[in-house]
């Protein structure tokens, strides 16, 4: 995931891109962070 923010004379703007692959979040178990595993 890639995430920009820019700032300039007219504000922020803010970029958000990812490769397309998605995951299966039924899959929780198998996943090393802990966002998606408090989820119940």
């Amino acid at each position: 995931m890639d995430i920009s923010l820019i700032k300039d004379k007219d504000g922020i703007s803010a970029t958000i891109e990812d490769n397309g692959k998605g995951f299966n979040a039924n899959d929780k178990e198998n996943f090393e962070g802990i966002g998606l595993k408090i989820l119940n």
